[in-house]
């Protein structure tokens, strides 16, 4: 018998006593520019805001690619026609540190 993942977190939410909620998608977080690889070819894609996460297409396939800080909802057909659904997170990239002069030392 073959248990798959999804019947893994099921079984997880209910033993927690949280049934799991179809809107509740798939984790992800990103930073903004950061990618994360889809893995599959995907039709009738569907962001519920688009200014948070985008979707491109790259020589190894389509990535979601954050925008801006935010949350949203993506789902979409994978190529055997099943429904897959991401809660996407995405993050404001920690800053590089800036050269700063030391501060003046005290006499």
């Amino acid at each position: 018998m073959r248990v798959t993942a999804s019947a893994l977190a099921l079984a997880a939410a209910l033993v927690a006593g949280q049934p799991p909620r179809a809107d509740d998608g798939i984790p992800i977080t990103l930073g903004v520019g950061e990618t994360k690889a889809i893995g599959t070819a995907i039709r009738h894609l569907v962001c519920d805001d688009s200014a948070v996460v985008e979707v491109v297409d790259t020589p190894s396939g389509p990535v979601f690619r954050g925008r801006s800080a935010g949350n949203t909802l993506c789902s979409f057909l994978d190529a055997a026609s099943v429904r897959r659904v991401y809660r996407i997170t995405v993050v404001e990239s920690p800053e590089a540190p800036k050269d700063e002069p030391p501060p003046p030392s005290a006499k």
